[in-house]
């Protein structure tokens, strides 16, 4: 169910952590609210041996609500420095916006994965 994504060396580029979701389904959807002046929500996306922490606003394209996104396969995945797209089957998106305005921390998300990977946008 992982799949690892390395660098292509051609580009000298380093991919994002994120590409590692491409292809894999959302096992699992939850969400947590705190008080208002804690931050607001916490939404999570289990993804095979990933788990996604999303703390930051974010929007949904073509689907109604974020559990909704179980059972769908995430196809590609964009990181830009204003915001990330998971892009799943059938065109569905989850936009989350990484501007400060959306920033609630103490991070904006949260991915950790096998071999004890953390990795914290903020």
């Amino acid at each position: 169910c992982v799949h690892e994504v390395d660098a292509n060396p051609d580009s000298g580029m380093i991919q994002s952590y994120l590409k590692r979701l491409e292809g894999l389904m959302v096992d699992d959807v939850s969400s947590s609210f705190s008080r208002e002046e804690l931050g607001g929500s916490q939404h999570v996306l289990r993804i095979c041996d990933y788990t996604l922490n999303i703390l930051n606003r974010f929007k949904l394209i073509g689907i109604d609500c974020l559990d909704q996104a179980q059972g769908l396969r995430i196809e590609m995945v964009q990181e830009m420095d204003d915001a990330v797209i998971l892009v799943f089957q059938n065109s569905n998106r989850i936009v989350v916006d990484l501007t400060d305005d959306a920033y609630f921390g103490p991070e904006a998300m949260v991915l950790q994965g096998p071999d004890d990977l953390i990795v914290v946008w903020n």
